[in-house]
C-alpha cells in the first residue's frame, strides 16, 4: 500500500488495512498525519514490509510499535534510529540516519541497539560505513555496501579472531568507485562461509578474484562487474563451489573465455553482460570447453553474437538441460533464433528477451501456441 495525501479514510477501509502487508510511506502533508497514524495503527499487527521516505515525528511511536515487521527500508534523511522497529531482520539504509551525537556509543553500536535482530543489512550511509569495524563484532549473515571507500580503513584488514563475519557471513555484495587502500582479497578471503559474493568495481585486479576463489570454498553465486577483470587465470584456480557465475563488463581477451569452464568445472547457470570481445567464435569456444551442461544462460547487451551463437547453443550439451535463457539488447538476434530456441531445447520452460526483439507478432504467437509451457518475458 502506498501512502500519501491522495488516499481518503472511510470507516469501511479499516478492516481492510487490519490485513496490509506492505506499506510505503511517501510524500505526506500536515493534514494527512492524523489519518495516516489511524491506518498505521489498524495495520500495526499485520505490516511485514515497510518503506520510509518522509519522517513525520508524530507517526515515530507507532513505526516503532509494529511488532511484525522484517523487512525496513529506509531513505528518509536523518531519521532517529531509537524510532526503528525492533524486529526488523532486515534492513536497508539508503540516506544518513539520525544519530545520538551525545554519546560516546558508536553509530554502528547505536544501530544495533535499536534493531538487535538484524541480520541482513544494506548500506548506503557514510556514518554506519565509517564504523563498518565495529560491524563485525555482530552477526550479520547478509551485508550488501554501497559507497565503499571507507575500505580504505586499515583495522578492515586485519584477521580479527572476534570477527563474527568469517561464520556468520554467507552473502556479501560490495560497490565501490574509489582504489581501496589493500587489496581487496584481505578483507574478503577470510570470510570462509560466503554462499554468495558480488564484486562490482573497475579496480579489483585478477591477482585479487584469484586469491579470493583459491580461499573460499563454498561460494555457489559468484557476480563480478569490472571493466580490470581480465580473466587470465595465471595460476590456474578451480572453483569447484561455483555454480552461478555473472561477469560484467569484462575485458576477457578472446582465448580467455574458454577457460570458464575449466576454471568453474560445476557451473549451472552463466551470465555475460556487455562484454568486450565476444564474437561468434569465441562464444563457440566457450560453450564448447564448459565441462557441464547449462540450466541457466543470459546474454545481456552483446552486441557481437548473431544467429551462429544461437545455433551454437542449440546443437551444445546443454541443449538437453537449458530451462531458461535471457537475450537482452543483442540486436543482431532475429525471430528465428527465438523460434530455435524453442523448437531445439526439449527442457526449456522461459525465454526473457528485450521489449522490441521480436520484429514479428506472428514468433510470438508461433512459440506460445506451439509450445504451452514456455513462458515468454520481456525484460
Amino acid at each position: 500500500m502506498n501512502i500519501n495525501d491522495s488516499l481518503v479514510l472511510r470507516d469501511r477501509h479499516k478492516p481492510v488495512f487490519e490485513r496490509v502487508k506492505s506499506v510505503h510511506l511517501g510524500s505526506l502533508s500536515s493534514s494527512s498525519i492524523q489519518v495516516i497514524q489511524v491506518i498505521l495503527e489498524a495495520a500495526r499487527d499485520s505490516v511485514e514490509q515497510l518503506r520510509v521516505e518522509h519522517n513525520v515525528s508524530e507517526l515515530s511511536s507507532v513505526i516503532r510499535s509494529m511488532t511484525k515487521i522484517n523487512l525496513l527500508e529506509l531513505s528518509s534523511y536523518n531519521y532517529p534510529l531509537e524510532h526503528l522497529p525492533p524486529n526488523v531482520e532486515t534492513l536497508k539504509i539508503s540516506c544518513e540516519v539520525g544519530l545520538d551525537t551525545a554519546t560516546d556509543v558508536s553509530p554502528v553500536t547505536q544501530l544495533m541497539r535499536a534493531c538487535p535482530n538484524v541480520k541482513h543489512l544494506t548500506l548506503q550511509c557514510d556514518a554506519i560505513l565509517k564504523d563498518l569495524d565495529t560491524l563485525r563484532n555482530y552477526p550479520i549473515t547478509s551485508l550488501d555496501i554501497t559507497g565503499f571507500q571507507y575500505l580504505n580503513s586499515e583495522s578492515l584488514f586485519v584477521n580479527r579472531t572476534d570477527s563474527s563475519w568469517p561464520s556468520s557471513l554467507g552473502s556479501l555484495r560490495v560497490y565501490y568507485s574509489m582504489r581501496a587502500n589493500n587489496p581487496l582479497d584481505q578483507f574478503v578471503a577470510p570470510l570462509k562461509n560466503l554462499k554468495t559474493l558480488n564484486l562490482s568495481t573497475q579496480y579489483v585486479a585478477d591477482d585479487e578474484i584469484e586469491k579470493i576463489l583459491s580461499s573460499l570454498d563454498q561460494v555457489e553465486d559468484l557476480r563480478i562487474s569490472s571493466n580490470n577483470y581480465r580473466f587470465n587465470c595465471s595460476s590456474q584456480v578451480i572453483s569447484r563451489s561455483v555454480k552461478r557465475l555473472a561477469v560484467a563488463m569484462a575485458t576477457f581477451t578472446p582465448d580467455n573465455y574458454s577457460y570458464i569452464g575449466a576454471t568453474f568445472p560445476f557451473l549451472r547457470d552463466l551470465s555475460i553482460e556487455n562484454p568486450r570481445q565476444l564474437s561468434d567464435l569465441t562464444f563457440s569456444k566457450l560453450i564448447d570447453n564448459l565441462t557441464t551442461p547449462l540450466e541457466g544462460l543470459s546474454l545481456d547487451t552483446c552486441f557481437d553474437i548473431t544467429e551462429a551463437s544461437i545455433m551454437t547453443v542449440c546443437s551444445s550439451k546443454s541443449s538437453q538441460t537449458l530451462e531458461e535463457v535471457k537475450l537482452r539488447d543483442c540486436p543482431k538476434i532475429q525471430d528465428v533464433c527465438y523460434v530455435k530456441l524453442a523448437d531445439s531445447i526439449p527442457r526449456l520452460k522461459v525465454i526473457r528477451y528485450s521489449a522490441a526483439a521480436l520484429r514479428r507478432h506472428q514468433t510470438n504467437i508461433y512459440i506460445l501456441k506451439k509450445y504451452p509451457t514456455i513462458k515468454l518475458e520481456h525484460v
